[in-house]
Formats: C-alpha cells, sequence, structure tokens
C-alpha cells in the first residue's frame, strides 16, 4: 500500500479544548494524544487560547499533531467568532470531533451547535463534576405589583437539557461525574460511558534520589515529614483551606518538622502567599510553582494533600498514590472511587478545615509499619484500577466504532 492510500485510509479525529490552566484535564488529554497516535489516528487540534496560551501546550505536544489555534472563547461565539472559526474548519479533515470540558458549561449553545453542525460525530469528554443551578429567585417588578417568573431558571435548564442531547456520545472520568450530568443537565444515561481517568504509573514510582534532590532544593530536613500539594491555584481548589489546616496541624505538632509544599500556579497564588503569611507559617510552606518535573516530585511528600471543593476525578491524586503517598482528600466527585477504604487514606468533609487537620494528624502518627502498609496499599490501588493505557483503550474502541 502506498503512503497516499494508507493516508487516506487512516482514522482523523478532531480534538477541540480551551484550558483555564494546566491541570488534569490537559494531562489526561496529552496522553489520549499519545495513544491515538499509538493507534495510527490522525490528530487534528483546535486550541482556544483566551483564557490560557498555548505556548507550554505546543511545547509538549507531538509534532504530528496538526495544531490550530483560535483566540476566541467557547463561552462568547459572536459573529466574528463565527468568522474565525469557519476559516479554521475550511482545511479540517476531521468528521468526528472531541470537546474536551475541564468543565460542564464549556461553550454556549451557539458553539455546540457549530461544533455539532461541522461533524458527523461530536463527543464530550467530561472531566468536573456538573452542579445543580442556584435556588429560584424572582424579582418584583412595578413597585412590587407584578412579581417575577424566574424565566432565567427556566431558559437555564433549557440550554443544559439542549446540550445534553447534541452529542452522540459522552465519556465521563467517574460514576460521581455520570451521576451529576444525569440530574443536574438531563443528559440521556445510554449516551455516557464512564471511563476512569489513569495515570502512566511507572514515571511516578517512588524515586529515594529525587526525594532527596528535592528536599536539599527546597531546604527540607531529610527526616521531615511532608504534606504535598500539586494543584492549580484557583478558588474552587480551596488550597486556602489546605493551608488554614496545616497551620492549625503545626499549632498542635509541638514543633516536629512538618512542611508543606504547593506545586502550581494560578491566579490565587498572591493571595495565598498572603495568607501563609499572616497565619505564621511562611517558614514552613513552600510554593513550588508549575513544576516540569512533576513526576520525580512526588517522592519529595509523604502524604499527598487535595482540598478542593469540585473535582472529577483528580490526575495528581493518583499521581502521588502511584508514588506511595498517603492520600487526604476531600470527599469530592470520584475522590471517593479512588480512596473507597479506611487501608487506602482518609478523607474529609468539603469545605471543612477541622476535619482536614483531624486527617493530617491521622496521617501524621501512623506508625512505621502501618505508613509502609498503606504505601504498599495505594500504590496496589493506582497499578490494578488506574492504569491509563487500560482505561484510555476503552475511548480509543469507542472511536473506532464511530469513524
Amino acid at each position: 500500500m502506498n503512503t497516499s492510500s494508507a493516508q487516506s485510509n487512516q482514522r482523523s479525529i478532531c480534538l477541540i479544548a480551551q484550558p483555564s490552566g494546566f491541570g488534569g484535564t490537559e494531562k489526561q488529554t496529552l496522553d489520549l494524544v499519545k495513544i491515538l497516535l499509538e493507534e495510527n489516528f490522525c490528530v487534528e487540534f483546535i486550541y482556544s487560547s483566551n483564557k490560557y496560551p498555548s505556548l507550554r501546550f505546543r511545547n509538549i505536544l507531538d509534532k504530528r499533531i496538526d495544531f490550530k489555534e483560535v483566540s476566541f472563547n467557547f463561552y462568547r461565539f459572536s459573529a466574528e467568532s463565527q468568522i474565525q472559526w469557519k476559516e479554521t474548519m475550511q482545511n479540517l479533515k476531521s468528521k468526528t470531533g472531541i470537546l474536551l470540558k475541564g468543565e460542564p458549561n464549556l461553550g454556549n449553545l451557539g458553539f455546540i451547535l457549530a461544533l455539532k453542525r461541522h461533524f458527523k460525530k461530536l463527543i464530550y469528554i467530561e472531566h468536573s463534576l456538573a452542579v445543580p443551578l442556584p435556588p429560584k429567585t424572582t424579582e418584583k417588578h412595578f413597585n412590587g405589583l407584578l412579581p417575577g417568573m424566574g424565566l432565567w431558571r427556566y431558559k437555564e435548564m433549557l440550554i443544559r437539557y439542549l446540550k445534553g442531547q447534541l452529542p452522540c456520545q459522552v465519556i465521563a472520568i467517574s460514576e460521581s461525574i455520570k451521576t451529576s450530568l444525569v440530574a443536574y443537565y438531563k443528559y440521556p444515561k445510554a449516551k455516557i460511558r464512564v471511563i476512569l481517568n489513569g495515570v502512566d504509573w511507572k514515571i511516578y514510582a517512588y524515586d529515594d534520589v529525587a526525594r532527596r534532590h528535592f528536599r536539599d532544593k527546597y531546604c527540607i530536613p531529610s527526616d521531615a515529614y511532608v504534606f504535598g500539594m500539586m494543584s492549580r491555584l484557583d478558588k474552587i481548589k480551596r488550597v486556602d483551606i489546605a493551608l488554614r489546616a496545616f497551620a492549625e496541624f503545626v499549632n498542635k505538632a509541638n514543633d516536629r518538622k512538618v512542611w508543606l509544599v504547593i506545586c502550581g500556579e494560578g491566579k490565587e497564588e498572591v493571595d495565598l502567599k498572603t495568607l501563609a503569611g499572616l497565619l505564621n507559617i511562611s517558614d514552613r510552606t513552600v510554593f513550588a510553582g508549575y513544576c516540569d518535573e512533576s513526576s520525580k516530585i512526588y517522592s519529595m511528600f509523604d502524604a499527598i494533600l487535595l482540598t478542593s471543593e469540585i473535582e472529577g476525578l483528580p490526575l495528581s491524586l493518583l499521581e502521588g498514590m502511584a508514588a506511595g503517598c498517603i492520600p487526604i482528600a476531600t470527599k469530592t466527585g470520584g475522590v471517593p472511587e479512588v480512596v473507597n477504604s479506611q487501608q487506602l487514606g482518609f478523607l474529609a468533609p468539603v469545605n471543612d478545615h477541622f476535619a482536614v487537620v483531624n486527617a493530617m494528624q491521622k496521617a501524621f502518627e501512623l506508625s512505621k509499619e502501618q505508613r509502609e502498609e498503606m504505601r504498599k496499599s495505594v500504590i496496589s490501588r493506582v497499578r490494578q484500577n488506574f492504569d491509563y493505557k487500560k482505561n484510555l483503550q476503552g475511548i480509543v474502541d469507542i472511536l473506532r466504532q464511530l469513524t
């Protein structure tokens, strides 16, 4: 078979994304691209740089990807945006499009309809919990003579419903996401397939050399207990709760060697550093910023800390567990699907820093034997259930059926 014939028989997929940062959704996307290329798919990529510059993403992406950058916001699909969209679509080969949704509301209805018009098959990959609409409130009109009807709420309900009808397939990365989409967006259950997030656990395996290297780099004693976070510094991640919990834990720790290391960047960074200063924990808290060596830095941590308000199935939790870190996390999204027994870590209610302090205390007080037993359990949990190749193969199988 000649090259042109082989290319004509190659399945083609277009990924569509508008990242607001570089986190779990973006990491999973890179893993998906890698698998698709290994399976001989032609991959096109439409990237909106409206909220997050494309440079870091482009530098990591495989050079075989046909990368197309747009500048408009998927949430505001204006007449000007439509012109840019049509120009982008002109040279597109793919008839199957995958919208990578870091949040369920990504894209206004006009944008979703534009996707539906172009692609014969439209697929969503849903990475975050859907949340209910705010309670119905109405305004009084004409000096209180006429009550409002709350039409905004009915409009939003209709938009959510229509968005759920347009794709031919929805992939949710956890059971909790599927449940929330059915409950709050009225997605048809039959359209949703749960394919769990996964990680390349081999590259996150514990590395003693890396542990010593990063502790030396950040001037952390070799015998200190380190609570680690890998998180985008946004409000929804509630890193402020982690700081408050750590401050209270430090007060109870009686001068024991304990540290908090926060890896990541975001718009809350300045406020969080200020809060750490107000809580008098700046000397025990490291803001490490974006880490290019994230696969190794987990080896520095003793526990992986996650205090998010809303999550899907966080990769940072799986990555930390793959390195043998003890999980301390809030009960949100797919987290309880990962940490599904007391032998696998400690869970706390959302937005409850006192419960997080208690969980930190329990993790810290584990004996050497208990800690080692739990480490073995969390590593085994990830390797057996959250291998990225096995899990992403489910997406590949769906695409083979649809293309």
